[in-house]
């Protein structure tokens, strides 16, 4: 939008203003002084600030299509569009933001130029298309199905694995927002080895993609548990997730012993390398970090042969009580930052410390309303479930709770808790 603009805005507003502002009696304005020329000025105000979305989606589709490869441009001239096509890319997010206009990228023909942005040469280029993506699909139904079948995933898996972190990061966001709450869009990225490549993204260098990535595990779990915690556990994603655990010093420790799998020497020292600090202050991993890992066990304790696998872990209830005493250590605003991780690791070490795996209901597999807020939270549409999904809750299956910070359903006498770890 022209900036220069602004200055008419404010006088349509001061015109307005001189006429409404009680001071004149009604009628006091005659025809005869609404002139040709203010008549043209008003329609000229009032014209600069709509926009037909449909039309500016179809020119920033074109200019897309017609710019995606920049190498026959020379030096300056690629910087240029390159730098035009990153801010037709946000724009485009924010236009799409809304469920209908996300539609209607669908029926103008979008998705071609964002398939093609997703695998082109420029980083920037391919992490924003993803986002467009992401903001596409979340909790839009239609959406996730024609994108589906437009080819949309396989494009997103290879992201998943792209040297640039970022676009690893939007590649995690997006398949987070084309598989919730979509039972295709879940059987289609299952089918193509969706969850092999998240539970290896799991194990990630980058803190974020490793973060996001337990988040995005937890939830495919969460909807299939006996298929998906067996076959995430076979991979190793609980090794990883204690060796998260793992990196919590007490201010009177010098060093944290490793805990270890039956059978096995140590965590590895991959995942060991693999676990680096939100900040890259050297003091261990962050307390997001660590409450993605806390209710991703969390999830695989609620299936009985993954709760005893998580329950053989050597030492994990020592590294559990470790994150309980650390958090009492420290300051009370820290405390309160850090609630949460205290809560979920109270919360597993709660059910390791019985004889069977806790009794479930049946919320965790029916209760699909769980949202990815940082998509759904600017969305203004009334779609019922993304009223629910903005309230960023995530529904547990265990039927006891025995912490005061803990919620239970009024409905169901299910835990829900930790809104804020469910984010991508």
């Amino acid at each position: 939008m022209d900036q220069g603009a602004f200055p008419m805005w404010k006088g349509l507003f001061d015109w307005s203003m001189k006429y409404q502002d009680g001071t004149k009696p009604p009628g006091s304005l005659r025809p005869e002084d609404f002139t040709p020329e203010r008549r043209a000025w008003l329609s000229e105000a009032l014209q600069s600030y709509m926009m037909d979305f449909a039309v500016r989606m179809k020119e920033i589709k074109e200019v897309l299509e017609e710019s995606s490869e920049l190498s026959n441009y020379s030096a300056d001239e690629a910087e240029s569009k390159l730098e035009k096509q990153e801010q037709l890319l946000e724009e485009l997010m924010d236009i799409v933001s809304s469920l209908d206009h996300a539609r209607d990228l669908h029926k103008i023909g979008g998705l071609p130029p964002l398939l093609s942005l997703l695998s082109c040469a420029h980083p920037s280029l391919r992490w924003r298309s993803a986002e467009v993506v992401a903001t596409c699909c979340a909790n839009n139904p239609p959406v996730q199905l024609w994108f589906g079948e437009g080819g949309v995933l396989p494009p997103l898996l290879k992201l998943a694995v792209d040297e640039d972190a970022t676009c690893r990061s939007k590649s995690l966001l997006a398949l987070s927002a084309f598989v919730r709450h979509s039972a295709p869009s879940m059987k289609a990225f299952r089918a193509a080895g969706g969850l092999a490549t998240v539970t290896h993204m799991c194990m990630d260098v980058d803190s974020r993609v490793q973060r996001k990535a337990m988040t995005l595990l937890q939830y495919i779990i969460s909807r299939d548990r006996s298929s998906a915690s067996t076959e995430a556990t076979s991979l190793g994603v609980i090794p990883m997730a204690v060796a998260v655990l793992n990196n919590v010093t007490l201010p009177e420790e010098a060093h944290v012993s490793n805990v270890t799998l039956p059978g096995e020497a140590s965590v590895s020292e991959e995942l060991q390398d693999g676990v680096v600090d939100n900040d890259g202050n050297g003091e261990g991993v962050g307390s997001d970090q660590r409450q993605a890992a806390l209710l991703l066990l969390v999830e695989l304790s609620k299936h009985a042969q993954t709760w005893k696998e998580v329950k053989e872990v050597s030492g994990i209830q020592k590294v559990l009580q470790r994150i309980i005493r650390r958090h009492s250590t420290l300051s009370v605003e820290d405390q309160e930052a850090e609630q949460e991780e205290k809560d979920l690791a109270d919360l597993l070490l709660q059910a390791l410390e019985g004889n069977e795996p806790p009794q479930l209901t049946d919320t965790a597999a029916e209760n699909d309303d769980v949202a990815d807020e940082s998509t759904m939270a600017s969305r203004s549409d009334s779609d019922p479930r993304s009223k629910a999904a903005a309230n960023g809750s995530l529904t547990s299956g265990y039927k006891y709770v025995a912490h005061e910070s803990c919620t239970l359903s009024s409905n169901t006498g299910a835990l829900v808790s930790c809104p804020k770890v469910d984010k991508i």
